[in-house]
């Protein structure tokens, strides 16, 4: 019985290798190992879904299927009954950049296309083609522009100077003695620096009012000189004489300046010593009463005389409260030679020659 069993073994044993014997000879299959290539017995199918979307099903023999630009090549080749994958070692191109600055052209891949915005012809504007480029121009109307000039309309001067090709020239404006020019966006602003300008009076020794008594004033006498005749008034140096003289601020005068008297005079015998004179004004209106008091009193002194028989100069400085005066007014200005102060110690005669009033 046990020699029976171990018999039957025997022949499945042998059946079983006879069939794995016969079956890969037959049919002439191997079973693939690691690293093998799996093969199909009739034709290769295969389908792909490629990273872009959609399905590409390649089922002709030596078929070749192109991703969305990955360069990935897919191979069905029947004879030898093998789908093969591999990689374009070119690659396909699936982006664009713009480099330069503005507005770019490259819109960007859809699948394995490259796409780029149109161009348009806006307002003038014509673009034609050819097989290599495009070319932009310019469609409108181009003006040759205009002949311009200039003249001036008015004046003893003329600003505008020549025109140069497509340059008009116009002369600059340059400042001359007391004038400011000053610049803005829109003008050019002219005034004057002077102060005085003709903005003065001359007060002559002629046509002042001799005062009352007589020892209260100098006297006038008409001095005989080597080339010609003067008229002075000597004040003394040891009495405080004084003179008036009347005249009107004129209608433009600004009362809230400044006025200055310049005095001029002789010392005859000498240069020794110092000499001071003293101002008042009195300024009178229409209505106003004429015989009152003089404004406040101003001194001024040259401790430094030039030789006997030059002229000498003092100037009184009167500050609107001290003169007084508005535009319109009837002047009174008398003068005086101020004898009591210690810087007047001139042992002479001091003949007064003139003065100039000024004002703003």
């Amino acid at each position: 019985m046990a020699s029976s069993s171990l018999t039957n073994v025997l022949i499945i044993g042998t059946v079983i290798f006879a069939i794995a014997m016969i079956i890969p000879i037959f049919f002439d299959v191997d079973f693939p190992q690691r690293g093998d290539t799996i093969t199909f017995v009739d034709k290769a199918i295969c389908t792909i879904i490629p990273n872009g979307g959609g399905n590409y099903t390649c089922l002709t023999p030596d078929d070749t299927v192109f991703f969305n630009g990955t360069g990935l090549t897919i191979t069905a080749n029947d004879t030898e009954r093998t789908v093969f994958f591999a990689v374009d070692a070119n690659g396909t191109i699936t982006t664009c950049s713009n480099i330069g600055p503005g507005f770019g052209i490259c819109s960007g891949p859809v699948f394995s296309t490259l796409e780029f915005k149109s161009l348009v012809a806006g307002t003038d504007i014509n673009i034609t083609s050819d097989a290599n480029s495009l070319t932009i121009d310019f469609a409108g109307t181009i003006s040759a522009g205009e002949n311009t000039t200039a003249t001036s309309l008015g004046g003893d001067t003329d600003v505008f100077e020549s025109q140069v090709g497509d340059q008009l020239r116009f002369r600059g404006l340059t400042a001359g003695q007391n004038i400011i020019l000053t610049q803005n966006a829109n003008d050019i602003v002219i005034n004057s620096t002077d102060t005085s300008g003709v903005k003065f009076a001359i007060l002559t020794a002629g046509g002042a009012t001799l005062q009352t008594p007589a020892s209260s004033t100098p006297q006038r006498d008409t001095q005989a000189g080597t080339n010609f005749d003067y008229l002075a008034l000597e004040y003394d140096a040891t009495t405080s004489e004084e003179v008036v003289w009347q005249y009107q601020f004129p209608t433009d005068a600004d009362g809230t300046q400044n006025v200055n008297v310049l005095i001029r005079f002789l010392t005859p015998t000498g240069s020794a010593g110092g000499v001071c004179f003293s101002g008042q004004f009195l300024g009178r209106a229409n209505t106003e009463p004429y015989d009152v008091a003089m404004g406040t009193t101003i001194t001024g002194c040259d401790t430094t005389l030039d030789t006997a028989g030059d002229i000498n100069e003092i100037t009184l400085t009167f500050t609107t409260g001290q003169h007084g005066l508005t535009a319109g007014d009837t002047v009174v200005f008398k003068l005086a030679r101020d004898t009591a102060n210690g810087s007047d110690t001139h042992a002479g005669d001091a003949w007064y020659i003139d003065s100039r009033v000024t004002w703003s």
